[in-house]
């Protein structure tokens, strides 16, 4: 690894508190990933433990980097609106007693929204997992738009993809409270896909993948085949998701997130384009979900 963290020279925007905090043990004033300038460490001992997860959103390839960076941003968005505003009601969230599913006690209001409230058993992960359970057809739909402005004017064609996972090792399921229906399943997770026009680069954006203990937001699309694909269903449009939640009532509940986002964070599209411009670990911005 010859990557060495360094002092980046950034312009900081006024209003937004900017901390460049460490992607490894989350202290503040750390230095920039020398290769990616996205990502601060305190030391290389910081970077040596998180080199594993950070080796997968390190580019120095503009496009690349692009892509990885529109992730990230996605990602944070997206959990920032499920944490501020969400139409379920929480119930209860534990692992299951082979511990290896974390499952969620809810119900859907209309009309209502709710804050996420974290338990103390809970970990960071465990928190991720269960805001992104069940969400990934919704994110697709609700966030399509967002992703196409964050790489508008970059060299690449996005699309829709619905792929069956291979059976997760540790995974998130929603149990309707009443109904004791399973709402999330691995064998239909929806992703995006973006290709490049310029080579035959490809790369899967899947920004609700934590809920099956994928929480990395970007990958190389043949790396995640390999890893966790086990086939592609479907490759459809960019709008295609956001079509058909517009048109089925049965997914009501659905529809009802979108007014969350909108409730959550007012001018989405604006704080994405801010945080896209500042990169994605240029640390916390107070607005946005830790």
């Amino acid at each position: 690894m010859a990557n060495t963290p360094s002092k980046p020279t950034n312009a900081s925007s006024p209003g937004v508190e900017v901390t460049k905090q460490c992607a490894n043990c989350g202290k503040a004033d750390g230095l920039a990933c020398s290769r990616c300038m996205d990502h601060y460490f305190c030391d290389k001992s910081c970077m040596k433990i998180a080199w594993p997860e950070h080796k997968e959103v390190c580019a120095k390839d503009p496009i690349e980097k692009a892509v990885r960076r529109a992730g990230s941003v996605l990602q944070r968005l997206f959990l920032t609106a499920r944490e501020r505003a969400s139409a379920d009601k929480i119930f209860d969230i534990r692992w299951n007693g082979s511990d290896d599913r974390l499952e969620i006690s809810f119900t859907c209001t209309i009309g209502e929204f709710h804050r996420f409230s974290r338990a103390p058993h809970l970990s960071d992960r465990d928190v991720i997992m269960a805001l992104t359970a069940g969400q990934c057809w919704g994110a697709v739909a609700w966030y399509a738009d967002v992703l196409m402005t964050l790489l508008k004017g970059t060299a690449v064609v996005i699309e829709e993809v619905n792929l069956e996972l291979r059976l997760p090792a540790k995974w998130a399921r929603r149990l309707e409270v009443g109904n004791d229906k399973e709402i999330s399943h691995h064998t239909s997770h929806h992703v995006f896909r973006v290709s490049s026009t310029k080579d035959s680069r490809r790369w899967y954006i899947y920004i609700t993948g934590a809920q099956f203990g994928q929480f990395v937001a970007v990958m190389e699309a043949a790396k995640y085949m390999q890893s966790h694909g086990a086939l592609i269903r479907s490759i459809t449009p960019l709008g295609t998701s956001k079509a058909h939640m517009f048109a089925e009532n049965t997914y009501f509940h659905s529809a009802n997130q979108v007014r969350s986002i909108v409730c959550a964070v007012p001018h989405v599209t604006i704080i994405a384009m801010l945080l896209f411009s500042l990169g994605p670990s240029k640390g916390s911005l107070s607005l946005v979900w830790k």
